[in-house]
């Protein structure tokens, strides 16, 4: 079983006190992990050939074909391997379903929390290639795609991470800035068109799931340091609302005036909202982001959608009974 974490794209890691293997341990199973490149190290795209992005992705596929190669001499079965993520982790999963670069490495398939189809997992064309720019340009580097290239190439880790951070405009939003592009046709392209578009993916068993009230890993935000988040959100409305629900990038410029109106409208009867509001947008991402992966998937996929509940309780930070 092969495990790739999530994080938004941004974050994470494939540490053991993280993501170890103790739930495995008393299985038949050889548990793999792995790190992949993050934020501008694994998605900076300038929509270019020679600057394209996704080598957070091709670093999966990577790791993907070297256990497909040696897991044997760990005890392994090469013809019987499981990728398994969550959140970002199974957003790439997903992409793995359906890219060709992927296909045969891997016979399972199981999606916790997270699709290609989360407006999240991926940055809109043109989206990815401004920001590319406008990253460039804050580190002083400039001219051709393969220049900029090796201008930043040249630019010390800290230095990326901290520009990096200078395109959170919210607290901590846009959650996502650097993700999953697609690709010009090129010979190393991951994806070259929207993963619906694809008329082939991985003929294999695939599970997907999602728990309830997810969406407070963000709306809890709102609720800290005094309410700060929300009461910021209530005072610039305009501004905040689309960041917070990434409708910079799904909505046209000229619509997102009328698109804001009517959400206010809509959701608060004009007026400024209130706490109990909070759960609407929990509810966008628990609700809509969540049974969207499922409904989009279904009628591309013969499969069995159903609803069940498992409680579980917090024994420590880092296990669960």
């Amino acid at each position: 079983m092969v495990w790739i974490y999530g994080g938004g794209f941004q974050m994470g890691g494939s540490d053991s006190e993280t993501y170890g293997p103790h739930y495995f341990m008393d299985r038949e199973v050889v548990f793999v992990s792995f790190n992949y490149r993050l934020g501008t190290f694994g998605f900076l795209s300038f929509e270019d050939p020679n600057l394209s992005g996704n080598f957070g992705l091709k670093d999966q596929q990577l790791a993907l074909q070297w256990v497909k190669e040696n897991i044997e001499a760990f005890g392994g079965d090469p013809d019987s391997i499981t990728i398994f993520g969550e959140s970002a982790g199974a957003a790439s999963v997903h992409y793995h379903l359906v890219s060709p670069k992927s296909q045969g490495l891997f016979h399972r398939a199981i999606m916790q929390s997270g699709s290609t189809f989360c407006p999240w997992a991926m940055i809109p064309s043109g989206i990815a290639k401004q920001r590319a720019e406008a990253f460039a340009t804050l580190l002083g580097c400039h001219g051709t795609v393969e220049e900029v290239g090796d201008c930043l190439r040249q630019i010390p880790s800290d230095a990326i991470l901290k520009t990096q951070l200078k395109f959170v405009e919210w607290g901590i939003d846009p959650m996502i800035s650097f993700a999953p592009v697609i690709e010009p046709e090129h010979p190393e392209a991951f994806i070259t068109q929207h993963p619906y578009l694809y008329k082939t993916s991985a003929d294999i068993p695939l599970v997907i799931g999602f728990n309830s009230d997810e969406g407070a890993i963000r709306t809890s935000k709102l609720c800290a340091d005094n309410m700060l988040e929300f009461n910021q959100l209530n005072e610039q409305w305009e501004r905040y609302l689309p960041i917070a629900l990434v409708l910079n990038d799904k909505v046209d410029k000229q619509d997102l005036p009328r698109v804001k109106s009517e959400l206010k409208n809509f959701y608060l009867g004009g007026n400024k909202a209130q706490v109990d509001n909070i759960r609407n947008m929990s509810d966008n991402i628990t609700l809509v982001q969540s049974t969207s992966i499922c409904t989009l998937i279904l009628p591309k996929y013969p499969g069995h959608l159903f609803l069940g509940t498992v409680q579980s309780h917090l024994v420590s930070p880092m296990q669960m009974n």
